[in-house]
């Protein structure tokens, strides 16, 4: 089984920022200035379909159960302050989590078990290292680093780019990391060379773990001050472990031999219309092999056409479309049409950002392994100060998944609705107070078994007590 040591995690990290902090080259080290914000939230949160159970299950498993879910995380934020408005931030939770009603979940004999932790408690961890872009080794290096750690029980997940849900309630840990070192030429032109790493570790015996690591290259040259090219490659292993106790059948069927090795290629072509306009051509060849033979290996050509325009200082819109084709070796080909449409409003009060997409993605390090699907998205958010103290955030999403692969999981389509709306209020200025509600709706068509849809609301408040420091310089 793959093991993460998240205090070997924690502490690693910052140790690297406090070494980066003090083995800087004094010239730019000077400009460095630093802030530390312990905090401790208090939270309350009613959930009306803990086990994301299905609206017309007859059986005994998964139940349709409430629950109520206390909450107290202290944390710390380090940000280390760059420039004006420009800050590295480690952020840090310690989650302490208690349930009113007993955590359950079905192990692999078929029978329902109660997470054998005394009292429903529960403790969790969250680290998040972000922002850390360009900064400056050298005069002509620069380096860009991120993480993400997470520890939790939560069906859906909280980092955004995990889309599907899990089926079962049960400990899971993600961690996410990736850095680059970045190579400044003449005339704005770059290199780059870096590298990223997943792990995903489940205590759900019919999950998959999974850890996916590779190196990545690029470069970015300009022709002249309106034409520039970009070239881009990845590469990354995916191996899968699934460890079920000796001679011990899985309520869901094991697919041996998911490893893969996935490269990806890129060419773009940039030309810059006018100060507000620019587009771009696009060219990208993704090509994934498995280690079983028995798996259809496939390969992705996808051309897109971009235009990027800002309309005022505040708006910038963005549409794109293209074509691509899935050349499988076993399987039928696919093909179809690629795009985006995005606008994006940044104003002193608030921002607005409204995106749909669609195109072929796969689904690898997530909870479950579903592979290959052609989707559909549709995302809006809007975030608005309306006092100084009092602000609203609204948040709504669509997708949906045609999956082209017969994995395990056995799920031919998957349809997502959710929302959320909070009311943020500042009470003190060393207290906070939050409102969220958020609902979601999602629907499953399988292959053999019963289609499955379920619908969660949940309901949460919270009060976060806060201290920030004054920024130190170096």
């Amino acid at each position: 089984m793959i093991h993460i040591n998240w205090k070997k995690v924690i502490f690693y990290h910052l140790a690297f920022l406090l070494c980066y902090c003090i083995g800087t080259d004094n010239s730019y080290a000077k400009r460095f200035r630093f802030q530390w914000s312990p905090r401790i939230s208090i939270s309350q949160q009613y959930d009306d379909n803990f086990y994301l159970a299905d609206e017309d299950a007859d059986g005994d498993w998964p139940p349709k159960r409430e629950n109520w879910l206390t909450a107290v995380k202290p944390g710390i934020q380090l940000n280390l302050i760059t420039a004006p408005d420009i800050a590295t931030t480690l952020d840090y939770d310690l989650g302490l989590f208690y349930y009113a009603r007993p955590t359950k979940y079905l192990n692999q004999f078929g029978t329902i078990e109660t997470i054998e932790e005394e009292d429903n408690f529960l403790v969790r961890h969250n680290l998040a290292l972000n922002g850390f872009k360009g900064l400056q080794l050298t005069k002509r290096l620069t380096l860009d680093l991120d993480e993400f750690l997470q520890m939790a029980d939560d069906p859906i997940e909280a980092n955004p780019s995990v889309v599907s849900t899990r089926r079962i309630r049960r400990q899971y840990i993600r961690n996410t990391a990736g850095g680059r070192i970045n190579v400044l030429l003449k005339r704005n032109n770059s290199l780059y060379f870096g590298g990223h790493h997943t792990i995903v570790e489940n205590d759900d015996p019919q999950d998959e773990d999974v850890q996916g690591y590779g190196p990545s290259a690029g470069i970015n040259y300009w022709l002249n001050k309106d034409h520039g090219l970009n070239f881009d490659y990845s590469w990354t292993r995916a191996d899968y472990d699934r460890p079920l106790p000796p001679d011990t059948p899985p309520l869901i069927p094991v697919d041996e031999d998911l490893d893969t090795n996935e490269h990806q290629g890129r060419a773009t072509y940039t030309y810059i219309i006018t100060p507000k306009a620019t587009t771009d051509l696009s060219y990208q060849l993704t090509s994934l092999e498995y280690d079983s033979q028995d798996k259809t290996e496939y390969k992705i050509h996808t051309g897109v056409l971009g235009l990027s325009y800002q309309f005022t200082p505040a708006l910038l819109g963005r549409v794109s479309g293209g074509y691509s084709q899935t050349l499988r070796k076993q399987d039928d080909d696919e093909q179809g049409f690629t795009g985006t449409l995005a606008l994006n409003h940044v104003a002193q009060k608030g921002t607005l950002t409204l995106s749909a997409a669609t195109g072929f993605r796969r689904q690898s390090f997530e909870g479950e392994n579903t592979g290959l699907s052609n989707f559909y998205q549709v995302v809006f958010a809007d975030t608005y100060q309306i006092t100084e103290k009092f602000s609203t955030t609204i948040t709504a999403a669509f997708n949906q998944d045609n999956y082209l692969e017969n994995f395990e999981s056995n799920i031919d389509d998957r349809i997502l609705w959710e929302g959320s709306i909070s009311f943020d209020y500042t009470i003190l200025k060393w207290l906070s107070s939050s409102f969220r509600y958020e609902y979601r709706q999602e629907y499953y068509d399988y292959q053999n078994i019963d289609n499955v849809e379920y619908i969660d609301n949940r309901v949460t408040l919270t009060f976060t007590a806060f201290y920030l420091s004054d920024p130190v310089s170096f």
